[in-house]
């Protein structure tokens, strides 16, 4: 703004000028004073315009980096836009080679010269609207602009899978080709591995690569072998990712700075010796497919081996292993332990699952909760016929999957002889799994709170038997009682129409049940429908001291049952 000095300055010329005009214009009758301060008005504003358009103070402007920091949190599209709002901005992101170095492409889903409106959606963001022809150069085009900076690429072949790759494929893998030195991150989703096979000549002059993922959307078959992809061992990869599109049989190869591995073993030499070639490996994710179980020294060596690791997940765990097998993988200072022995449907070749051992295998898994230590959280969900309880304390998680046709109630008591049920103080299980976590042991006594979710949306395949959680195996009604309990939280969800219906006096009556002998302190239900009218709902609320239920309900039209909606 104007200083005290400026203004008394611009007062005293403003009222000199008026003077001398008026003195000016004495002789001419037909000029009044009003006539001379319009004319005055009118000059300034004429002067202060041209001074404005003239002046050259410059408005304060960021740093081109921090331009640069901003537009990498856009997405490809609106970075690409970025260049068209003016001269200053292109010439700034076009300066910024880091802003063009992350790339992630997806095919038509039909052809390539495909421009319906499902396709034009997934060609990916940069060329939307267009074929892939323009995709092609375009990426051309993107890739210069990374100008040698590091490049992380994503490239998703989504269309049903073709004998022979389409020319599009062995085009884009030709315009990657002289930028291989710059790549240090590769993921390819593919449903057929002859479509990837251009890609993988260019990983192997990619000397700085980092990170490479291999997603193989494709029906069971044969596996193929690592060694047709790292021809040899990249001394930069920390991540490597195949799934069970791949298998190990890198033996003798070093990895120096791999940390994270997941792929697809066929025999159990081939994880003690992805363990002995990967020094620094700390999260292991393993497919398990073997057809013989192995010699117990193995497991021995594979024990200390897996002492450095801090996240491992084995998938389609034989059930057939003891306790001692599993406490090879699963060491005591690992933050994150996963078993998943579900069967997966591309594991032909895996260890069957045999009836004399349905009811004892996942038992043998539970070992893993007895290493918590601490308040525990307990986690129960369902779904597609397989549950999954995982519990985690204050530095630990472990979690343990099976279908519901391996295990039962054994599983269920081998977890309570594992776990200490007096460190449990938190509860989260969805409705239909009450039964089996308060109906098979008798006192939670630390448990402070539950959360229930809703039923979940039962899925049954024409002609298969039902089975899991609707069957007979699980208790039909609670029995353990909860003392420290103060506060239930119902999820978010449909109680009334989502697999069994949950009326509010069946709520009331469950949360009597765990606590028979004083209310909870407070009940949150969040956007919750419940089938019941207000009595049953102010029967609900009368469970608790203090509530969060509102006082006010409204009934909704509905053609169903009638329920009342709390939000």
């Amino acid at each position: 703004m104007l200083s005290a000095a400026c203004t008394r300055r611009l007062d005293r010329a403003l009222e000199d000028i008026f003077r001398q005009a008026i003195s000016e214009n004495l002789s001419t009758a037909s000029v009044t004073s009003e006539d001379i301060a319009t004319a005055l008005r009118q000059l300034c504003d004429k002067k202060l315009t041209a001074c404005l358009r003239a002046s050259t103070v410059a408005l304060p402007q960021l740093p081109n980096e921090t331009w640069g920091l901003i537009w990498q949190l856009l997405s490809l599209r609106d970075r690409v836009r970025v260049t068209h709002v003016s001269r200053t901005w292109r010439a700034i992101a076009l300066g910024n080679s880091r802003l063009w170095s992350t790339l992630d492409l997806t095919s038509s889903l039909h052809r390539d010269d495909c421009e319906c409106d499902e396709c034009a959606s997934a060609v990916g963001p940069h060329a939307k609207g267009h074929g892939y022809d323009v995709a092609l150069a375009r990426l051309s085009a993107l890739l210069e602009r990374s100008a040698g900076s590091p490049l992380t690429c994503s490239l998703k072949f989504i269309r049903d899978a073709a004998p022979t790759p389409p020319s599009s494929v062995t085009s884009i893998s030709g315009i990657l080709g002289p930028h291989a030195a710059a790549l240090v991150s590769l993921t390819l989703v593919y449903r057929n591995d002859e479509w990837i096979k251009p890609f993988l000549v260019v990983i192997r002059d990619s000397s700085q690569l980092c990170h490479l993922e291999l997603n193989a959307m494709r029906a069971p078959g044969p596996r193929s072998l690592i060694s047709t992809i790292i021809t040899i061992p990249i001394l930069r990869l920390r991540h490597l990712n195949t799934g069970v599109g791949y298998i190990w049989d890198l033996n003798g190869s070093f990895f120096p700075a791999l940390t994270r591995l997941e792929i697809t073993f066929t025999a159990i030499d081939q994880v003690r010796a992805a363990l002995h070639d990967c020094p620094m490996l700390q999260e292991l994710r393993a497919h398990l497919e073997l057809v013989e179980l192995g010699p117990i020294r193995v497991y021995k060596e594979i024990a200390s081996q897996c002492a450095r690791l801090t996240r491992i997940t084995l998938f389609q765990v034989p059930i057939t292993w003891t306790r001692e097998h599993v406490h090879a993988f699963a060491p005591d200072a690992a933050t994150d332990v996963q078993l998943e022995y579900i069967a997966s449907m591309r594991a032909p070749g895996s260890i069957p699952l045999h009836p004399a051992h349905v009811l004892d295998g996942p038992a043998e898994g539970t070992i893993v909760y007895s290493q918590l230590r601490g308040p525990i959280r307990f986690t129960a969900n369902e779904f597609n016929r397989a549950v999954a309880i995982q519990l985690h304390d204050q530095t630990r998680c472990r979690k343990l999957s099976w279908s519901t046709t391996t295990g039962s109630m054994t599983v269920v008591d081998a977890l309570w002889a594992a776990v200490d049920a007096a460190s449990i103080v938190e509860l989260i299980i969805p409705w239909e799994l009450r039964g089996m976590v308060l109906g098979t042991i008798d006192s939670l006594p630390a448990v402070e709170h539950v959360i229930i979710s809703p039923p979940s949306i039962k899925f049954q395949p024409p002609g298969v038997q039902s089975l899991g959680v609707h069957s007979s195996v699980w208790p039909a009604e609670v029995r353990a009682t909860l003392p420290a309990l103060s506060r239930v939280t119902i999820s978010s969800g449909n109680f009334a129409y989502h697999g069994e219906a949950v009326s509010a006096h069946k709520m009331a009556k469950f949360i009597r049940s765990i606590m028979p002998e004083r209310k909870l302190r407070v009940l949150t239900l969040r956007n919750v429908s419940i089938i019941g009218d207000k009595e049953s709902i102010a029967a609900l609320a009368d469970q608790v001291i203090t509530t969060k239920v509102p006082a006010v309900f409204t009934v909704p039209t509905l053609t169903s049952p009638p329920s009342i909606s709390l939000f």
